[in-house]
């Protein structure tokens, strides 16, 4: 008989570096098993785990549903038996564990983990077969990317693999839900093996492009492994010309910190860049990206951080990672609506473990801190109810939040894959030019074109990138008109190039990509 399930619970205050992430890793699954193809027995989940070859019995199904082990295999086969997408569950979960403190280790070893057997040539050459195929997904790229970092995998050819991971690179940054999050796992598999620098040498190919359009998610994924390379890397981006490199060097500079990579003396790499790129946000009176570099100046090492700020003309705004975020009571507002959000999201299917549920979506409303933002919203976007939790945060966002909160749960809603339609045009419309920005991508993510007027407003009014990445993310031949505009300086024309060259938003869901 399997052990009862026990209540799922993360008791660690909200602005609390360290998390609970077993109960999270926990939570994710027995949220798949309870929801996915309207619910299944965990005796029925076992059955079919055993009927595939993975090992398992009634006490260490439990035991991985309260928390107290992670395995690799079981979660694979979790998502074969409910019918998920290949790495909708367990993409989630290894990244949340090697991004946060304290996550539970996976028992099982590479090999297990990948299914088993002997990796020979057959096994490698299907899997390198599938993310051949035009419509690959980004579990076959995980697939793949498991297969040959895999301890016993006997190698795979680096003039092969350097032009798959372009066309890796390429797709993480149109990717959205879990083509987004598989996708990046994938690559983050490979920062971190023997084929690491192939990874830094396509980011680099990427971010070369002067007109490359998504550049954060392709420079944070090399932070994964902080080599003094990509630290010289971040200092060169930090003077770059173009703000997105600059945002994107800072985000992996972020990352790095955040997991005490990279070694002190590397670090004395970013002293000058860092001291220019500030003192040119400050000349330019560019509030974001002042807010941006002071997050980075003050998660820098001590010595490195005294050695910038004394030389700054302007001190750094206070880290995010220090702000109050309140307390888990009803009398603080902001907790007490994550709850409330919890009891619409949770009634439909009765879903028990609500308190959870409750800290991921105020996390995504209201941290400011990436790593818990992110990953908060890569497990609400992998549960079988994701619509629901897109459909209830968007609705709070229009009817009820402040002006703050809502432009930043639009932009979050958006790497969560929403429903087409989600967020009308004529909403849109009656919005400040922040709404439309916000809004026009999270249309694009859908799947939606945004109306042409509504671009055109974007252009006019200092939100060019949000309007030419939504026009892009659809394929919206609007972007020939943008090229051609002899009005528009080189820059905007050549991006709008960029966008044309490629296919647009990548979803992995059936249908014309």
């Amino acid at each position: 008989m399997p052990a009862p399930l026990t209540p799922l619970r993360d008791d660690s205050s909200l602005g609390s570096d360290r998390v609970n992430v077993a109960s999270r890793v926990a939570w994710l699954l027995r949220m798949a098993r309870l929801t996915a193809g309207g619910g299944h027995s965990q005796a029925a989940v076992g059955t079919a785990l055993r009927a595939t070859g993975v090992r398992t019995h009634a006490r260490l199904m439990s035991e991985v549903e309260n928390g107290k082990v992670r395995h690799g295999r079981i979660i694979d086969g979790y998502e074969r038996a409910l019918g998920l997408r290949e790495g909708q569950l367990r993409a989630p979960v290894d990244v949340l564990c090697r991004t946060l403190p304290g996550g539970p280790p996976d028992r099982d070893d590479a090999s297990r983990a990948i299914g088993g057997g002997h990796l020979g040539v057959e096994e490698i050459s299907e899997r390198g077969e599938r993310v051949r195929h035009p419509r690959r997904s980004g579990g076959a790229w995980l697939s793949w990317a498991r297969a040959i970092t895999a301890p016993e995998a006997r190698g795979f050819p680096t003039w092969v693999a350097a032009p798959w991971l372009d066309e890796l690179v390429d797709e993480l940054g149109r990717s959205v839900g879990t083509a987004y999050v598989t996708r990046y796992e994938a690559l983050s598999l490979l920062r971190t093996s023997p084929y690491g620098h192939l990874v830094l040498e396509a980011a680099r190919r990427a971010v070369a492009d002067p007109h490359a359009q998504v550049l954060v998610d392709t420079v944070s994924a090399t932070a994964d492994r902080p080599t003094p390379e990509v630290l010289r890397w971040a200092a060169e981006l930090l003077a770059d010309h173009r703000p997105m490199a600059v945002r994107a060097a800072s985000h992996a500079l972020l990352d790095v910190a955040a997991t005490g990579g990279g070694e002190p003396e590397h670090w004395d790499l970013l002293v000058d860049p860092l001291v220019a790129a500030y003192e040119r946000a400050v000349a330019r009176a560019d509030a974001g990206w002042h807010h941006t570099l002071s997050g980075v100046v003050t998660s820098l090492p001590e010595r490195q951080a005294q050695a910038v700020t004394a030389r700054l003309s302007r001190p750094p705004a206070p880290a995010a990672s220090r702000v109050a975020l309140g307390e888990r009571t009803q009398a603080d507002r902001r907790w007490r609506t994550a709850t409330e959000l919890a009891e619409r999201v949770a009634e439909p299917d009765n879903l028990p473990d609500r308190p959870l549920l409750a800290r991921l979506l105020f996390e995504v409303i209201h941290d400011q801190r990436p790593r818990h933002h992110f990953t908060a919203t890569m497990l609400l976007v992998a549960v079988p109810f994701a619509h629901r939790v897109v459909e209830v945060l968007h609705d709070h966002a229009v009817r009820e939040a402040s002006d703050r909160d809502r432009h930043t749960i639009l932009f979050r809603l958006a790497q969560m894959a929403p429903s087409p339609g989600l967020g009308t045009m004529p909403a849109l419309a009656a919005g400040d030019v922040a709404d439309l920005s916000a809004r026009a991508v999270l249309l694009a993510h859908g799947g939606q074109r945004v109306e042409r007027e509504v671009l055109d407003v974007l252009m006019a009014r200092g939100h060019r990138r949000r309007a030419l990445y939504a026009a892009g993310m659809t394929q919206d031949p609007w972007l020939d008109k943008v090229a051609h505009a002899d009005e528009y300086p080189d820059e905007v024309r050549g991006a709008a190039r960029w966008w044309q060259e490629r296919d647009g938003l990548v979803d992995d869901l059936p249908g014309p990509r």
